[in-house]
């Protein structure tokens, strides 16, 4: 579960992209379920860093906070917004001709992802 996500600039550090916002997911409170969907996230993020596929986002980065309780966060580009806020600003296109090819585009892409990741994360034999 996501407890919150941050929005945090990157300044004066060298990053592999032109990416100069990340996107700070902190997981929820430390506790065995907790620990063991962080480390199965992790396992599915490195997975996907290596698959190239336009509607697949590649997390820059897995981290723990050890402590009394440990903190799990992961690292991503930050996106320019999200689908609610996305469809309040296109509301006057809700149904055109337009916007319905761009949803199925967007819905084929995802189907494409999930079955390209399907393969790669379905256990041998």
């Amino acid at each position: 579960m996501i407890k919150y996500i941050y929005e945090l600039p990157v300044n004066n550090c060298q990053v592999t992209s032109n990416q100069t916002t990340v996107a700070i997911k902190q997981g929820e409170e430390s506790s065995p379920e907790a620990e063991a969907m962080f480390r199965r996230e992790s396992e599915i993020l490195s997975v996907m860093r290596t698959v190239d596929h336009a509607h697949l986002i590649k997390a820059i980065a897995a981290y723990q906070i050890q402590g009394e309780e440990n903190e799990n966060y992961f690292v991503f580009p930050w996106g320019d917004g999200n689908l609610r806020e996305f469809w309040k600003k296109e509301s006057d296109n809700h149904g055109s001709e337009g916007m319905t090819k761009w949803a199925l585009k967007q819905i084929h892409g995802l189907a494409s992802s999930l079955k390209t990741l399907h393969g790669r994360l379905r256990p041998e034999g």
